[in-house]
């Protein structure tokens, strides 16, 4: 899968690291944003869609662990990988459970990266697909242009539901205007 292009975001207060993980992430073909602190992060959440958050854990402005769980909430499409110069289990495993990706030592995951981040782009985009193949298939689908809530119609649209799975020809029957179009559509 092509992840080049993808937009990903790195948000770290070592400026020297921050620049040197932009230049690294862009010879891998992404478009890079960058930002200091937490609140500028948010900034360029608001404004472009994201593949991918590149988050240290200490951040001048709140921890970069509820700074991941603060995405996934309200951008639960975006991957989040965390960054920690002092690695530990504990840290490792509650950045997961609040739904990073990934949890890497600096350093140690400098050859790492662009490997982990491909990856997490990579997910992001294929959840992105899969939202919209599910609300094409929901669209076309959907029986929510049938107007009405009497008894019959709705035994009718859970039976017309079961029949429309299968491979079975359906016929309708019915007077002009009784809505026979609206349900073929949403069988087919």
């Amino acid at each position: 899968m092509e992840v080049k292009g993808q937009k990903i975001l790195i948000v770290e207060d070592e400026d020297n690291l921050r620049e040197l993980l932009t230049k690294l992430l862009m010879l891998e073909g992404f478009e890079v944003f960058s930002a200091p602190d937490v609140t500028t992060g948010l900034g360029i959440l608001e404004k472009q869609t994201l593949s991918l958050v590149i988050t240290d854990v200490q951040l001048p402005d709140t921890n970069g662990l509820e700074f991941t769980k603060l995405i996934k909430s309200q951008y639960p499409l975006t991957e989040v990988i965390v960054l920690t110069a002092f690695g530990n289990i504990k840290d490792g495993v509650k950045a997961m459970k609040m739904g990073a990706f990934d949890y890497l030592t600096k350093g140690d995951g400098d050859e790492k990266l662009p490997l982990v981040a491909a990856k997490a782009v990579e997910k992001a985009v294929l959840n992105r697909q899969l939202q919209e193949f599910e609300f094409r298939l929901e669209s076309k689908s959907s029986f929510s242009k049938i107007i009405g809530q009497s008894t019959a119609l709705q035994k009718t649209i859970d039976l017309a539901k079961k029949v429309a799975i299968t491979d079975t020809t359906v016929l309708l029957l019915g007077e002009t205007g009784t809505g026979k179009e609206l349900m073929a559509e949403a069988i087919h």
